[in-house]
């Protein structure tokens, strides 16, 4: 491992730790505050920011906006107070000296039971932002996704460190939630469903080699992991429910970056002076030959090469609302082509992914508002594999996938009073598809096909919910989610209803109960059968599936033993039914399909499938306080299934036992720089497998499987350490520098396995071995 190219960070270091010169640097912090429900913003709230000798503060204007200058650099902390409201306490800014800060604060309105109104000063950083979500939902903030070991800016690899979540290798970053296929997750973007947003995706997929979404435009946002708000549809495991930052309005501010992921420039700032309205936009191009240079070998024999690019533009109008303009999208591409005399080995992977939305809210008066939002969205795959020897073809496949997709939606919120809040929505998505592909057959020496469709179809949600709040401790959330799919002519009502009691100060318990379908991945419906080879018949045997149901309930004990430490148990179980399972007895379930590099066979389907995944999950929790944090999560849990032969078995993602612990300290030195080292373990249960019949695979030389045992064994159980080191630099402008190395250890963690015949076993790929992720960041 050739460790001397890092060798270039040491004199910045040594320079910045030896230099002694005493200049202090300031920033501005600025930003709005509003309502929590509506987002009316509040005129008049206070800002105070904590840990000062001198009392230093400002207050709103007429628009909820605040500014405060001559904030020291490094972590800061503010108050934020308003008549009839909560006060929040915000803690673990960090101050750059290269950018100011823009902040987006939230208040809750305080329940009034009499004449006396006490308020008091409320820090629940183990709430997530959604006031509608009150169980298996946390909110996360950017620098999180960064300064997790290992997550290299990823909200997947960063989520993997949570309570019930499994990641399945390093190579990709698709999650398991509480025993699901990873298929089960949604993504949405300012309240739109997004596509797969991961470079090296699929159509059908949650995930990929690499995230298109950068960090450096996200804001704070929430996932969850169970028993969600009717506002969530077609999701059955989790939901990423992101929040795109705005740009500072007064002040144009400039971003470089170099590091594992690529090279990276951002641009903030105002369209002109006063008119508050701004752009945050963020371009990233980025190829795996960094790998290359760093003496890694990743398993292919070509450079992958992908870029992003994504924004938010936010336009104010007055004081009745605002008019956003957001997206986010990326290419990869992998070209390999090897051609002889004699051999053809042409290996050709493409993709793109775009989408585009846009959204108005209009505050008809200090309680109530309307959202309108429409997003756009175009997705393609193309791939091509062709092996020869001897003009004789041994491997032949081609595809080309399209969906571009429209969304309507209409959201409409009421704070009818302090105690009773109402939100409702009605959503019109409508994909538009094209799915094509060509294998070559050897045994009966033509191409067939398992996709040819062009075509259309809608899904229709609407949804209602209602918090009522009977007092500061005790709050129920009720709703019901509507959904209606062409495919199957499928319908289907979803009652949703959590309760959280604050019993004590310090103690709360929560319950949270639902019904949640999803839509099969596209293919599913169109998947073609060649039933007559000689005249080339298909037929579509899956086109009348319904979607898959899933029943979720979901108990949780909550301590809070200060503002910042916490200890959090849920219990969970999960009822799955209408899972695609194969016509004839088989052990074949879409419960096992999820993962980027899954392949599976998808004929002749039914809707006659079940399972159940039920788990305790445990959460030790610090937040950042006194310059150190931790987390510890330990998830015990079973995920069983019947495929059309009604025998109970594992899921291929039973790994039963999930473990990670994770911390960081920081030293704050001279001139409000700051020194950061992190650290990650992950362990878990290996993936499930089929045994092989060895003495029928050595006569066959082909894989035959224990069907009788399968998913009864596993493969060995993964493990896995990281550690990050960081630097913050304040000066006139702002350095970070970092490194994360991940897999310390070097352990051979089990990603993908295929039956070899050479060895009559599963040959292994295993997850990369140490993998440095340098990083340079420069704000100015």
């Amino acid at each position: 491992m050739r460790y001397y190219k890092y060798v270039f960070f040491i004199p910045v270091i040594l320079f910045e730790l030896i230099n002694h010169s005493n200049a202090q640097y300031t920033q501005t912090i600025k930003g709005r505050v509003v309502d929590l429900n509506t987002g009316i913003p509040l005129t008049g709230a206070n800002v105070i920011l904590l840990d000062t000798v001198e009392l230093t503060g400002t207050v709103t204007d007429g628009e909820g906006n605040f500014h405060m200058v001559n904030v020291p650099v490094g972590r800061q902390g503010l108050k934020v107070s308003f008549i009839g409201y909560n006060t929040a306490i915000i803690r673990n800014l960090y101050v750059l000296s290269g950018k100011e800060l823009v902040l987006d604060i939230k208040l809750e309105e305080k329940v009034f039971q009499g004449q006396d109104i006490i308020i008091k000063a409320r820090s629940r950083k183990d709430r997530p932002l959604n006031e509608m979500a009150q169980i298996s939902a946390r909110s996360f903030t950017i620098e999180e996704t960064e300064r997790y070991a290992g997550s290299v800016g990823d909200p997947s690899r960063m989520a993997a460190s949570f309570a019930g979540v499994l990641t399945l290798g390093s190579q990709i970053n698709d999650i398991v939630i509480r025993g699901n296929s990873t298929n089960g997750l949604l993504w949405r973007m300012e309240g739109l469903k997004i596509p797969n947003p991961n470079h090296f995706g699929d159509l059908s997929s949650s995930g990929g080699t690499m995230s298109m979404l950068n960090n450096n435009t996200l804001a704070n946002s929430d996932f969850y992991t169970g028993a969600f708000p009717a506002e969530f549809g077609d999701a059955l495991s989790g939901v990423f429910d992101l929040k795109m930052r705005k740009g500072n309005y007064e002040k144009r501010e400039y971003l470089a970056q170099i590091g594992l992921n690529g090279i990276e420039f951002g641009a903030e700032g105002p369209f002109s002076r006063g008119s508050k309205a701004s752009y945050v936009a963020n371009y990233r191009y980025g190829t795996m030959g960094i790998f290359e240079l760093l003496g890694l070998n990743i398993g292919i024999f070509t450079i992958p090469v992908y870029q992003d690019f994504s924004f938010n533009i936010n336009f104010p109008v007055k004081s009745t609302g605002r008019f956003s303009i957001f997206g986010v999208g990326g290419k990869n591409s992998l070209n390999g082509e090897e051609i002889d005399e004699n051999e053809i080995d042409i290996t050709q992977l493409k993709s793109s992914t775009g989408f585009i939305g846009c959204n108005h809210l209009h505050f008809f008066s200090d309680n109530s508002s309307i959202s309108s939002s429409i997003g756009v969205s175009s997705t393609s795959n193309r791939t091509l594999i062709d092996n020869r020897e001897n003009n004789i073809i041994d491997d032949y496949m081609w595809e080309k996938n399209k969906e571009s997709t429209v969304e309507f939606l209409v959201e409409y919120k009421n704070r009818i009073n302090s105690r009773n809040y109402l939100k409702a929505g009605f959503d019109y998505f409508y994909s538009s598809i094209s799915l094509r592909d060509s294998i070559y057959l050897e045994d009966y020496g033509i191409y067939m096909r398992k996709l040819d469709v062009e075509g259309s179809v809608p899904l229709v949600r609407s949804y209602g919910q209602w918090k009522h709040r009977f007092n500061d401790q005790l709050s129920c959330v009720s709703g019901i989610n509507y959904q209606y799919s062409k495919y199957g002519d499928d319908h289907s009502i979803e009652p949703r209803f959590s309760i959280n009691w604050d019993f004590m100060p310090k103690q709360s318990v929560s319950m949270g109960m639902g019904i949640h379908t999803r839509l099969q991945p596209k293919f599913v419906y169109h998947y073609e059968i060649l039933t007559d080879t000689l005249n080339k018949i298909y037929t579509k045997p899956n086109k009348d599936l319904r979607m898959t149901r899933s029943t979720h309930l979901v108990l949780g004990y909550n301590y809070l033993f200060n503002s910042n430490h916490r200890l959090k148990v849920e219990g969970y179980y999960q009822y799955l039914n209408r899972i695609p399972v194969e016509e004839e007895s088989s052990h074949e379930s879409l419960i096992n399909y999820g993962s980027s590099f899954s392949d599976y066979d998808y004929k002749g389907l039914i809707n006659k499938g079940t399972g159940y995944n039920y788990g305790t999950e445990i959460t030790l929790e610090k937040f950042l306080s006194k310059n150190y944090y931790y987390l510890f999560t330990l998830s015990l849990f079973d995920s069983k299934y019947k495929g059309s032969d009604g025998i109970l078995r594992n899921t291929r993602y039973n790994a039963s036992i999930i473990c990670n612990l994770l911390g960081g300290y920081e030293w704050h030195l001279r001139n409000r720089s700051t020194l950061g080292v992190d650290g990650r373990i992950i362990w878990a249960g290996g993936e499930r497998k089929i045994p092989l019949d060895y003495e029928a695979s050595e006569g066959k030389r082909e894989a035959v499987y224990i069907i009788s045992r399968a998913y009864e064994e596993r493969f060995k159980d993964y493990f896995r350490f990281d550690i990050r080191v960081s630097y913050k630099i304040n000066k006139k402008t702002s350095h970070t520098l970092a490194i994360d190395i991940m897999n310390v250890t070097n352990r051979n963690n089990h990603f993908i396995a295929v039956y070899d015949e050479d060895i009559n076993d599963y040959d292994e790929v295993s997850t990369l071995g140490i993998i440095p992720a340098l990083l340079w960041r420069w704000n100015f």
